[in-house]
């Protein structure tokens, strides 16, 4: 198994989780303020975060299930 590749895909991982959590907490924030509600910030941004935040999962989870198949394939060779 290619440790290099599986370390760097996990801190990628770790990364993605820190980005979702930014942009999670960003439109929390936002909320909280009133800023979406008053208009101040358009459906059309909120809708732009709200996407990138589920892009970021989804792209996290495919590669999630990556680093579990380099793991289960290294498995079923030894």
């Amino acid at each position: 198994m290619d440790k290099k590749l599986v370390i760097d895909k996990l801190s990628e991982c770790q990364d993605l989780a820190a980005t979702i959590g930014v942009l999670s907490h960003i439109l929390d924030e936002m909320n909280r303020k009133g800023l979406i509600e008053d208009g101040t910030v358009g459906e059309y941004h909120v809708f732009g975060l709200n996407r990138a935040v589920k892009l970021l999962a989804d792209y996290q989870s495919k590669t999630i299930d990556f680093i579990e198949d380099l793991i289960n394939r290294e498995e079923r060779f030894h």
